[in-house]
């Protein structure tokens, strides 16, 4: 059945009802051992709420966003364990795969519109290091068709190699092409303290990599990892003498069908298009007043196709605006300053809220080395699987 991109009652539709992010913070990504889904919340929670010189108990509300921690964990109510550990009765668990974590900042934003919370906070954890690589598989392939792909064999892994071999043979992408989105990322990642991969990479290395699933390869993959990010959001009137904040000024969600034998053209994600149609109309602006974008990364052909999905570059040509540069933190519209999921590590439910995490750093100039001049609008776009689900958050500092 097609699916029909339905319009959203957006903030610039609420009158009155603006909504900041005033604080983010985080644990570090990686293999992080001797942490529990416990300590992974409440470190990232303490590090928002420091950054945002609040208190726990000023937290009306807490949206907290997981993927796999039934599977990995034995514990599905993610909500209670962020309650007890932070001592606020509000939390409420938000599900969406990878995108999970952006879909509990839009809790988070409506909790504040609506007058329910003045302040809340988003959170996204993840923990996959317990897992073993073939169980890491096994859990990853629910984002993708069961019926139809999952259970005849088909991995995450398998399914972008066939996105990448069409979108090769539609558009003339190259693998060198394809390679330097790794290179891009883990440059940027370097000097992204959270960062799990902080070390340079080059095309060759990249390319001559192992095969994970033809013409995916190892170091076009990103791994999945343990964090957790938090941000704290509140109202206009409560943000209003803080001198660090990014306003979220547009939003929007897409969908399509999970089934890659489903979709019209693999070679473009349908969802981030609706998606960032809605966010970019709900904000008033066009791409073109985007200064830097957070992407989606899992796979580097997923990062090629966001950058024509949203407009960036025409379709067929993200490679080219990757390997000339364009992308880069000094080029015309930097894509994943913090290394994205390539170079930070892909901790599922974690993505959306690090994503937003940048955007506050970014537009509140507090990026260092990997700062982008003159940063006024971000925007932060995160799917889920093969691209089924999206959403799309834009944020401002003006």
């Amino acid at each position: 059945m097609p699916l029909i991109a339905n319009s959203l009652k957006g903030l610039n539709e609420m009158e009155g009802k603006n909504v900041f992010v005033i604080g983010a913070g985080s644990t570090k990504f990686g293999e992080l051992w001797e942490l529990g889904i416990r300590e992974l919340i409440s470190i990232a929670a303490a590090n928002a709420a420091k950054s945002a010189g609040v208190g726990l108990n000023d937290v009306d509300s807490v949206f907290v966003a997981n993927c796999f921690s039934g599977i990995v964990n034995s514990q599905l109510n993610i909500n209670s364990i962020c309650a007890e550990e932070l001592g606020v009765a509000n939390c409420v668990c938000v599900g969406g795969g990878d995108s999970s974590g952006a879909h509990a900042i839009l809790q988070a934003a409506n909790s504040v519109m609506s007058g329910k919370s003045r302040i809340a906070m988003a959170i996204g954890v993840e923990k996959t290091s317990d897992l073993s690589m073939s169980d890491i598989v096994g859990a990853v392939s629910c984002l993708a068709d069961h019926e139809y792909e999952a259970y005849t064999g088909a991995t995450l892994a398998s399914l972008y190699g066939m996105i990448t071999q069409k979108h090769m043979e539609k558009y003339g992408t190259t693998e060198a092409q394809i390679a330097s989105v790794s290179v891009k990322s883990h440059s940027n990642a370097v000097n992204n303290e959270f960062a799990q991969f902080r070390f340079n990479v080059d095309a060759d290395s990249v390319m001559k990599s192992p095969v994970v699933a033809s013409p995916v390869r190892v170091l076009g993959s990103a791994a999945a990892c343990d964090g957790c990010c938090a941000i704290i959001m509140c109202s206009g009137e409560a943000a209003r003498k803080r001198r660090k904040k990014a306003r979220l000024i547009g939003y929007g969600t897409g969908n399509d069908v999970v089934a890659l034998h489903g979709r019209e053209d693999i070679t473009s994600f349908r969802a981030l298009k609706d998606a960032s149609r809605l966010a970019l109309q709900d904000a008033g602006i066009g791409i073109q007043d985007i200064s830097f974008a957070e992407v989606y990364d899992p796979f580097s052909i997923a990062e090629i196709i966001s950058i024509e999905d949203l407009g960036i570059s025409k379709a067929g040509e993200g490679g080219k605006f990757i390997e000339n540069g364009f992308a880069d933190i000094g080029g015309k519209c930097p894509i994943n300053p913090s290394g994205g999921l390539k170079g930070c590590g892909h901790a599922f439910a974690a993505n959306g809220v690090r994503q937003a995490m940048e955007a506050f750093i970014q537009l509140n100039g507090d990026a260092g080395a990997r700062q982008v001049k003159n940063a006024k609008c971000a925007l932060a776009s995160c799917m889920s699987g093969t691209g089924s689900d999206a959403v799309v958050n834009i944020f401002s500092n003006e």
